[in-house]
């Protein structure tokens, strides 16, 4: 049945037009008055205006009192509408304006309020403009939110700005079925009348478009289907209510379009009454605010997200008032700082920052509340609840209210504890590591210097006969060099360049065999006890150097506890995996043999225990160390592959843990040393050596024993010398290092014209020409600087009565 709007029931239009919430007025066509004829109650209200005082008037004589918009550009606009609607006979909206409204009893105040007016023409019979409706959106709520939204989350202003209020409500005219009709079809809203039971008399054309139904056979369809099944329940709860106390409504709901979508509206109904107060009818209008809702969802979803990204970010976040109090705190900054929610949100940021760093967060906060920078990164300390200090990287950024002022700090902190334990690390090992190229270069020289001094010292022995007086001088200097020597052997170790003879050795096996040593060196008044683990893992070390690792941390060790104490020996087998090798600089993850040397003496200070693996730093007494027992062990545990840490606290004892590779080769079998081969012979022997004195001394005490002896200050004058001679010479004995040509490659040349030669290194300081890591490579035969006239010649005879090269 087609659409007869003349056929429809029609109800008491006054009462409607002014029943149904709406800000509109209708006005006459009558250019340039306006005059007013109509206004709803809604308009009314909103305008704190009285009907009487409008009705009849022009509209400009009634136009609400605003200071802030001269009434001029307030009726130039309008005018400019109202004239535009009635020569193009179509509705104009105008732009969003604001009106002060004067409150009541306030003293002359205004509330300020935002209008979005559209003016639309009303056609009479004769299809002349009867009437023009002005209608007006009170649009305060929107501006407002999508004031308020500024200033605060920028992923949440766009969502913001499609929050829309739509509040259209019908007029309800005094006059004619006409004109209400006319009214019904102009709105965007759903329009609807029914009576009291709920039969409906009257829907205009957009709720028919939207719902693909008719008056006729809406009332066929069950009302449950036209809204979505979840909201049905509250919304029958809601037309009961309103029924029994005749009080009107409004409630949202999604209502089920002709395609079977749902969307959101907003219902809004008040009753019609008779004289004696009877309900008669309910009018009423359905707003759609669709986007409205999907727009609070969004919002709702997005402070969601954020505070589940608040709350479960990997680093610490605040929100940090401007005076310092903690405002928000995440859980990972409670984890960093040690203390509960509840109890970093009394205090401020200055109670728990290291007040050494003080200084310099208030620069950068002073520097960005003046506007100079936007963000500051600094890194700094807090102090944890319990007193420690932890390292954290901070980047401040300052949030501002809409108006422009700050507002607060947003603080994102890491933890870099264990990155700054890592660099003390680092620096360490690498100030190390300059001390010991240092040391290994000031021990070159000095053993050339203790080499002639020996040397010469024990020729004098041997060939003069000396007054007693005289052989104590001799002595005594002897006695000082050797000591001198031994000294320049630890700086060796210390800077690994020690050449060593590394071997697979049981460890337990090794410190046992010392047992009783150990005790003579502690005394009585000190306990010592071992606990080797079983299956203990082999270790590739030089027994040597070993023994003088063990040696040297069970001295210091003695010389913590004066008043006696406990030296506990333990071994163990660790794996050091990802996470301790993070912590710890230089640490390759594996297996390890673990020694372990423990005290219960006095403990070492921080600020020692950063320079205690340096050579000469020690803190015993004058005349009581040479400072070099731990370098020494330092640089031994290093040549060897492993690691040492230290771990000490004042008034606690020390205990040094060393970290040796796992090996899984068969531990070896040391041979006795053959006996000594006789001193002299008859061979020619080369000798290339760059400081005089050492040369000079090497050449006297061969030549003294019956060899024919070549000598020359370096490489190219060595490969002079013995042009066209190379296969006599039986013995080549050369420095490792020297200018132009070092001893490695001078012996390569020569024995490619004379295969059969055989080479004596000798040198006080080794490089990776001839040894690998310290370790000789195979079929190399070295001689150690400071060496004596004995030691030479036994060297030089060995290796000659070798039948097979060196």
């Amino acid at each position: 049945m087609p659409y007869n709007a003349a056929s429809l029931p029609i109800p008491d239009f006054r009462a409607l037009f002014e029943a149904i919430p709406g800000l509109y007025l209708v006005l006459l066509p009558d250019a340039p008055d306006f005059t007013i004829v109509a206004a709803s109650d809604a308009y009314l209200r909103a305008t704190l205006t009285a009907r009487e005082a409008i009705l009849g008037r022009r509209l400009f004589d009634v136009f609400p009192d605003n200071p802030k918009d001269p009434e001029t550009t307030a009726v130039r606009n309008t005018t400019a509408s109202l004239l535009r609607v009635l020569q193009q006979r179509a509705p104009h909206t105008m732009s969003v304006h604001k009106h002060d409204i004067r409150l009541p009893d306030a003293d002359g105040a205004f509330e300020e309020r935002y209008w979005s007016p559209i003016n639309s023409p009303v056609f009479g019979a004769g299809g002349e403009v009867a009437y023009i409706l002005h209608q007006v959106e009170d649009v305060t709520e929107r501006i407002r939110l999508e004031q308020r939204s500024q200033g605060e989350r920028q992923s949440a202003r766009d969502l913001h700005a499609q929050v829309e209020r739509h509040s259209e409500e019908i007029q309800t005219l005094r006059e004619s079925e006409i004109l209400f009709r006319t009214l019904g079809e102009a709105v965007p809203d759903f329009i609807w009348a029914c009576k009291a039971n709920g039969e409906a008399i009257y829907v205009n054309r957009r709720w028919m478009d939207y719902t693909g139904l008719t008056l006729e056979n809406a009332g066929d369809l069950p009302s449950d289907v036209l809204h979505h099944p979840e909201d049905f329940p509250a919304l029958q709860e809601c037309w009961r209510m309103a029924a029994a106390t005749g009080e009107p409504y409004e409630t949202e709901f999604r209502y089920r379009r002709h395609d079977g979508a749902y969307r959101w509206f907003m219902a809004r109904a008040v009753p019609a009454k008779d004289a004696q107060g009877r309900i008669l009818q309910w009018i009423g209008t359905s707003t759609d605010i669709h986007e409205r809702r999907m727009a609070e969802q969004a919002l709702r979803e997005n402070e969601e997200q954020f505070r589940a990204t608040f709350e479960q970010a990997a680093v610490g976040i605040a929100h940090v008032g401007l005076n310092g109090q903690w405002l928000r705190v995440n859980r990972k900054l409670c984890e960093i700082v040690g203390y509960s929610h509840d109890e970093l949100v009394t205090c401020s940021f200055q109670d728990i920052t290291h007040p050494d760093d003080l200084a310099a967060d208030y620069a950068h906060l002073l520097q960005m509340l003046a506007g100079e920078i936007t963000t500051y990164t600094m890194e700094k300390r807090y102090i944890r609840k319990g007193g420690a200090l932890v390292w954290i990287n901070l980047t401040v950024s300052l949030v501002h209210h809409a108006s422009g002022e700050p507002h607060y700090f947003i603080s994102v902190v890491e933890d870099i504890t264990g990155r700054k334990r890592l660099e003390e690390q680092l620096l360490e090992a690498q100030k190390l590591e300059s001390v010991g190229r240092l040391a290994g270069g000031i021990a070159h020289d000095f053993n050339n210097l203790l080499t002639a001094i020996l040397g010469y010292g024990e020729l004098i022995e041997d060939e003069f006969v000396l007054e007693p007086r005289a052989q104590d001088y001799l002595h005594n200097m002897t006695l000082a060099a050797e000591k001198a020597a031994h000294l320049t052997g630890q700086m060796l170790a210390f800077a690994r360049r020690q050449v060593i003879a590394p071997k697979v050795v049981d460890l337990n096996g090794l410190i046992l065999s010392l047992d009783k040593m150990l005790r003579r060196l502690i005394g009585e008044h000190i306990e010592l006890v071992m606990l080797p683990e079983e299956g203990l893992h082999a270790v590739r070390v030089d027994p040597g150097q070993f023994e003088q690792i063990l040696i040297n941390l069970v001295v210091n060790a003695r010389d913590a506890m004066p008043d006696g104490g406990k030296i506990t020996i333990e071994t163990l087998n660790a794996t050091l995996d990802a996470d301790y090798v993070r912590l710890h600089e230089g640490v390759a993850p594996g297996t390890y043999a673990v020694l372990a040397v423990s005290d219960t003496g006095t403990g070492i200070e921080e600020a020692n225990r950063l320079h205690i693996f340096e050579p000469f730093f020690t803190t015993k007494e004058k005349g009581r160390g040479t400072g070099l027992g731990l370098a020494t062990v330092y640089g031994i545990v290093k040549q060897a592959g492993g690691h040492i840490w230290l771990y000490s606290e004042p008034g606690q004892g020390t205990t040094f843990k060393i970290y040796l590779p796992r090996t899984t080769a068969p531990a070896e079998i040391s041979t006795a040393p053959s006996l000594p081969a006789p001193p002299g012979g008859v061979e020619t022997i080369l000798v290339v050596e760059d400081e005089p004195a050492v040369r000079a001394l090497a050449v006297q005490v061969l030549r003294s024993r019956g060899y024919q002896v070549l000598e020359a200050i370096n490489g190219e004058e060595a490969l002079r010398l013995v042009k066209g001679r190379e296969r006599e010479i039986a013995l080549l004995i050369t420095d490792v290092i020297m200018p132009q040509m070092n001893g490695k490659v001078l012996a390569d040349r020569l024995q490619r014209i004379h295969p059969d030669l055989k080479i004596l290194y000798a040198s006080g300081y080794t490089e990776n020409t001839i040894v690998h890591h310290g370790v000789l490579e195979p079929g190399v035969t070295f001689l150690s600087k400071p060496y004596t006239p004995t030691v030479l010649a036994r060297k030089v005879r060995e290796i000659l009565d070798n039948s097979a090269p060196a």
